[in-house]
């Protein structure tokens, strides 16, 4: 890449007046009850041993509400007590002082409805029908005595 380009933050999708800030971009963002589908890469920026993470790269599916904050640190957290890194040789791992320098790079590639569970189905059948027997009690109507002696 010529050192002289300039790289247009519009056509990247980052507005400057934020600071290059992803959060508000809805690729970055996993704060929603949708099923996200998300590759990532944990990358070392080192300086002078810049690297993408050996076992450091994935995907993972995210169905919870989270800030990318937190799914960063939880990615970290997981690769750095997986038994993948563990056996890394001992040149590839990082020196816990290092462990500062670990970024991680993701965007969600696919979005999905949450499939409803059935146990909510049943809280909500078991709903209607207390509404419906309190809808009789406000229109006079005597409930049906079921189960009672």
């Amino acid at each position: 890449m010529n050192p002289n380009t300039t790289i247009d933050p519009h056509r990247l999708g980052l507005d400057p007046g934020q600071g290059g800030d992803e959060s508000s971009l809805p690729m970055y963002r996993l704060d929603d009850d949708m099923v996200k589908l998300v590759p990532y890469t944990i990358v070392s920026v080192q300086r002078d041993a810049e690297r993408v993470m050996p076992g450091g790269s994935g995907q993972i599916v995210v169905s919870e509400n989270m800030t990318g904050e937190a799914f960063k640190t939880f990615l970290i957290a997981r690769y750095l007590s997986s038994e993948d890194y563990r056996k890394l040789d001992p040149d590839e791992k990082l020196a816990p002082r290092d462990e500062k320098y670990l970024r991680v790079h993701y965007a969600v590639a696919r979005r999905w409805p949450r499939e409803s569970r059935a146990f909510e189905k049943r809280q909500l059948a078991g709903l209607e029908g207390i509404r419906s027997v309190l809808e009789d009690i406000t229109k006079g109507v005597v409930p049906d005595q079921k189960g009672s002696r």
